[in-house]
């Protein structure tokens, strides 16, 4: 497959203004730039983490949200299109244009590194920072597929359409867009993050969560591995991310809850933090995303389903509602929100009260990494470890301190099931599920992990993986419905890169 550049070398443009960013070069690289010291290729590698993500673009998406009817403010037509699984290319900072803009620009700053490196005749202490750029580039390609293609399978993989793989710096403009297949974006992905996981050191970095450290880049691999469905590989890099004892590195929700207080807006500064044992990765997000949706609950995640499907839920065997929520669990009937996800401003003028939103996004962490265990277990039929982990999950969520048997937790889901619970919903993915047990205990986490990942937008992929079918809800209009294999699960490729040659997602 042609590897082409989709942006140009932007890398060498410092900060730069994503509102409104023409994504494709429109003039020559300005090649006038060395990065020849090991210093520089340090400093540059900084910039390979980017400011936009998904977590905005998926979450109303998915059956986290429904609508609450025209008295209620309505937000901004982002919100409104992402619950229409529509695409989003209006200018504003989330947009499907600004992610793809963004990404592509960190996986520029990773081959720029790559290149440098190679053109220093790779010395020794540069390795940890070509594991760090191979790593991001994995990374980048990885939530662009998320976003852009349909969910990866084995079995069709080779059918449906990758996103371009970049490996090497444009030196002339180039209009030709190959987005090859899923297999090959998997491949590449898969190459690149077996290359740069062993060259990976966390001595290079002062502060390693803010890089893709050890712990971090084994997070990445078992998550990526799972949705290869590549399920021992999966449990390999989980093991090595979270050690012999993963209890140290989850979240301790009751010792945030007593450090803070009622001191809400201190709730996530000490979240994110990266002297917090969970946070494995940690990424800044440029985003007004969260400020509006706390003032917009006309599209959103309601007592109806908070009560019954995700943090309000009864807990499985494990109990009722997850204590450790009540203190962080703001809103009303219309619209609740968790405070750790809070929108911090970084001013540029305080006088003038001008600046921007953002938020700190934690892409890898132990908890998810628990999950993302607990899921290839039970897959690889390893069901008794797989409920030690969704016990241990529980139990750092302020559930009872008990480990419960495979027998107890598919009693409860079964139960579920039986009644029409919304906590569970049919499963259609394209691998198998073998038989009851293994259909239960995945229902259990999927359960855990839709609390879990509740506003930072990855329930999304786990509908588009088990092929879950939703309805939203339309006030006054016809209920909407994702059907298993309905083309929106990939969202639009922005209309300026298909205008520049990039192929659009098809629409039957």
């Amino acid at each position: 497959m042609k590897k082409h550049l989709i942006l140009g070398s932007l890398f060498l443009s410092g900060i730069i203004s994503l509102t409104g960013c023409d994504p494709f070069l429109d003039v020559e690289p300005d090649s006038r730039t060395n990065i020849d010291t090991p210093q520089k290729v340090k400093e540059l590698l900084v910039s390979g983490y980017p400011q936009i993500g998904t977590m905005p673009l998926f979450e109303h998406r998915t059956d986290n949200v429904q609508d609450n009817g025209p008295r209620y403010a309505s937000g901004s037509s982002f919100i409104q299109r992402n619950y229409f699984w529509q695409g989003v290319d209006e200018q504003v900072n989330e947009s499907t244009a600004n992610l793809w803009q963004s990404s592509y620009q960190a996986i520029s700053v990773a081959n720029k590194a790559l290149q440098s490196i190679e053109d220093m005749g790779t010395p020794k202490e540069l390795l940890p920072y070509k594991g760090e750029a191979l790593m991001i580039r994995a990374y980048n390609h990885f939530v662009l597929a998320n976003a852009f293609c349909q969910a990866y399978s084995p079995s069709t993989a080779d059918k449906h359409l990758g996103i371009p793989y970049m490996t090497e710096l444009e030196e002339t403009i180039n209009t030709s867009y190959d987005r090859g297949t899923l297999a090959e974006t998997y491949a590449g992905i898969e190459k690149d993050l077996l290359e740069g996981l062993p060259l990976i050191d966390d001595a290079a970095y002062r502060i390693p969560a803010y890089h893709f450290n050890k712990r971090a880049s084994n997070a990445f691999a078992a998550k990526f591995f799972l949705y290869e469905e590549k399920w021992k590989e999966s449990i390999k890099y989980a093991d090595v991310a979270l050690g012999d004892n993963p209890v140290p590195l989850l979240y301790n929700y009751k010792a945030i809850t007593d450090k803070v207080g009622s001191d809400l807006a201190s709730w996530p500064v000490v979240f994110s933090s990266h002297d917090n044992p969970a946070n494995f990765l940690i990424t800044p997000l440029i985003t007004g995303f969260l400020h509006e949706i706390y003032g917009a609950p006309r599209y959103g995640h309601a007592d109806a389903i908070s009560s019954k499907e995700t943090v309000s839920s009864p807990g499985g065997p494990w109990g009722g509602v997850l204590p450790v929520f009540a203190p962080q669990l703001l809103g009303n009937s219309q619209n609740q929100y968790l405070v750790k996800y809070f929108p911090m401003t970084e001013y540029l003028d305080r006088i003038a009260g001008t600046g921007y939103f953002h938020t700190i996004y934690i892409p890898f962490n132990g908890d998810e990494t628990l999950l993302f265990r607990a899921e290839a277990k039970v897959m690889d039929k390893q069901y008794e470890a797989a409920a030690a982990d969704l016990s241990m999950w529980h139990i750092a969520f302020g559930a009872p301190q008990k480990t419960y048997s495979v027998k107890e937790i598919t009693d409860f889901y079964r139960r579920s099931v039986n009644a029409g619970s919304p906590v569970t919903k049919p499963l259609n993915p394209k691998f198998v599920l073998e038989d009851e047990t293994q259909t239960l205990m995945i229902q259990a986490v999927l359960h855990a992990r839709r609390i879990e990942t509740l506003e930072n937008g990855q329930r999304w992929e786990d509908i588009k993986r088990y092929g879950i079918e939703i309805t939203h809800n339309v006030v006054n209009g016809q209920p909407m419905t994702l059907t298993v294999d309905d083309p929106r699960r990939a969202i639009p490729i922005p209309i300026l890169n298909v205008a520049a040659g990039v192929e659009q997602n098809p629409t039957k």
